[in-house]
């Protein structure tokens, strides 16, 4: 009974807080900036972002593409949690990174053509000249690139080529947000 009572009541506060952020007006982008403001840095997410990049460019060449997109998707989305603690540091990447986080779902959708024009090269993003905020957008739109690549393009020795200069990016733009802002 008791724990029929507390699952009762988690239920309750779960859907407590649901509606208020819903009733807010805040996007979830902002919700998160905001969670990230009592933990500014959290060690193990940058660790599992990077473990989780290193596995898919470890096993590029031989997991099956279902599971590179799989792994490349989990990769977008952790960023996604992330970049707000990278916000709170850095505000003046907010309204740039806010846009590509917001757009996640719609990269997944898109060509390959239309997510380097819309999100590389910033064509659906606002003006920004700093290249730190640029590194930490690249956190999100090189792994969406990647379960772009894995989800439309056929298994060949050249699709697995581009999702590893992908990664390989990944890693690069992690190291440079690294040393911008969040783990110095």
């Amino acid at each position: 009974m008791k724990l029929f009572n507390l699952s009762a009541l988690a239920a309750v506060l779960a859907s407590s807080v649901l509606l208020s952020a819903c009733n807010s007006g805040e996007s979830k982008t902002d919700t998160l900036i905001a969670e990230a403001d009592s933990s500014i840095s959290n060690p193990d997410q940058w660790l599992k972002y990077e473990n989780l990049a290193t596995q898919i460019k470890q096993n590029h060449n031989s997991a099956s593409f279902s599971e590179l997109a799989t792994q490349a998707s989990n990769l977008t989305r952790l960023s996604t949690e992330l970049l707000p603690q990278f916000i709170e540091q850095n505000t003046e990447c907010k309204e740039y990174l806010t846009v590509a986080m917001d757009s996640v779902e719609t990269m997944f959708s898109l060509t390959l053509e239309q997510i380097e024009s819309d999100y590389h090269a910033d064509g659906k993003l606002p003006a920004m000249n700093d290249v730190k905020c640029y590194h930490a957008k690249d956190l999100l739109v090189h792994p969406a690139t990647v379960a772009v690549i894995a989800k439309k393009l056929p298994e060949s020795t050249e699709s697995r080529e581009m999702i590893l200069d992908e990664i390989a990016e990944v890693l690069e733009h992690l190291k440079q947000v690294q040393q911008a802002s969040v783990q110095k």
